[in-house]
């Protein structure tokens, strides 16, 4: 008889505490649901975090959570709270459509690739396809310097941007550098004229809302002397999501003139108002040449005013034959740099036109004379979205 009785007192505390519970859940959900029809989107969230600290969790709650986030314009945040509901229901049209837009504007096209092959034509009627042109791109630039020995330099670039079904996308461009270098020797100076043509591929392919992988391949045909050199640059790496973070490594590998080389990179990305108004990318890189070296490079954007930014960077260390932004730039002049720094002003004219205009200062070290000298570069560039 006295365990009977237990058994009742506990069955008993079991109802009250589902009693309990259930009232907390409606309570939350009827809270959430009138703070979302309010459009109070900063109380909405506050709540929506308490709630979930005190463990009442569930798919509506995070949406409503994730919809203030992406109104207010933290897309980072509401990506997180997406995920959490794409976790118990991988097709939810919902979750997919707007992490698809919140990929968009954080400009990555990749991941927003993911979502967008989750959604249903019934969901997104103008549902883009599989196979389409994202971007295209030309910059030009010019560097200079006061080295009497030193022509201009003359740098233009050509990018395609395209999408190879929802989670793939290939970046392609084709470029070409000339520059006058002049020597002295017993007939007095000679001009050697450096020609470069270049070819640059890279694939990514997003294998989930957080973790994309990337390959690339930049050959460079260059034209020095009385030489001529093929050479040949392999990419490869991974990108991690999370939070408003990125974290990515990769490892590049090649041959540039005579040299073979490797260079690894970790890089790190922070956007800490979850969108491109502030960000901050930290890159470290180990390069295998001739020995090891090591270069660290910052940069730092914000948004200045409604539709301009500005973009400040620094790179510390000897960049021969350097790698930067995935292969796209490689540092393979005759005159090694062992410092770069510069700003970078966006302008977005329209929704589908980006105007940008870049300064960089070089300290390079002239290599038939072994002394320095300071290098100026202006580089100007437009950006079509498709």
């Amino acid at each position: 008889m006295g365990s009977v009785k237990y058994i009742l007192i506990a069955a008993l505390l079991g109802c009250t505490s589902i009693a309990r519970a259930q009232d907390s859940y409606q309570k939350a959900d009827s809270t959430s649901y009138s703070l979302y029809l309010a459009g109070n989107w900063q109380q909405l969230i506050s709540y929506g975090d308490q709630s979930v600290k005190s463990g009442i969790d569930f798919p509506l709650l995070h949406l409503r959570v994730a919809y203030a986030y992406f109104i207010t314009g933290n897309y980072t945040a509401a990506l997180s709270q997406y995920r959490e509901v794409l976790k118990h229901d991988p097709r939810n049209q919902t979750a997919n459509y707007y992490a698809y837009l919140s990929n968009l504007y954080l400009n990555r096209d990749d991941a927003a690739g993911y979502h967008l092959a989750l959604l249903d034509d019934s969901t997104y009627n103008a549902k883009p396809s599989p196979v389409k042109f994202i971007s295209a791109s030309v910059e030009h630039g010019i560097k200079f310097s006061r080295n009497p020995r030193r022509g201009n330099g003359n740098y233009t670039q050509m990018g395609f941007a395209n999408t190879l079904g929802y989670r793939f996308v290939l970046d392609e461009s084709f470029a070409y550098f000339g520059q006058d270098i002049l020597h002295r020797t017993f007939n007095g100076l000679v001009n050697n004229p450096v020609k470069q043509l270049e070819y640059y591929g890279k694939l990514n392919y997003s294998a989930n809302s957080s973790l994309s992988v990337f390959g690339g391949y930049h050959y460079l045909n260059t034209k020095y002397s009385v030489g001529t050199y093929n050479n040949h640059i392999g990419l490869t790496g991974l990108k991690y999501a999370s939070g408003n973070t990125i974290l990515q490594a990769d490892a590049n590998f090649g041959r540039i003139s005579d040299t073979t080389f490797q260079q690894y990179n970790a890089q790190l990305s922070i956007y800490p108002k979850g969108n491109l108004n502030l960000y901050f990318i930290s890159r470290a890189s180990l390069l295998h040449q001739d020995g090891s070296k090591f270069v660290f490079s910052q940069t730092i954007g914000t948004k200045v005013f409604k539709n301009f930014w500005a973009e400040a960077n620094a790179t510390i260390g000897t960049l021969n034959n350097y790698l930067d932004a995935d292969a796209l730039y490689v540092y393979n002049a005759i005159d090694i740099a062992t410092f770069k720094t510069g700003a970078t002003a966006y302008c977005q004219l329209s929704g589908h036109v980006l105007l940008y205009l870049n300064y960089t200062f070089e300290q390079k070290k002239d290599f038939y004379r072994i002394e320095e000298y300071k290098q100026h570069s202006v580089t100007g560039g437009l950006t079509w979205k498709f």
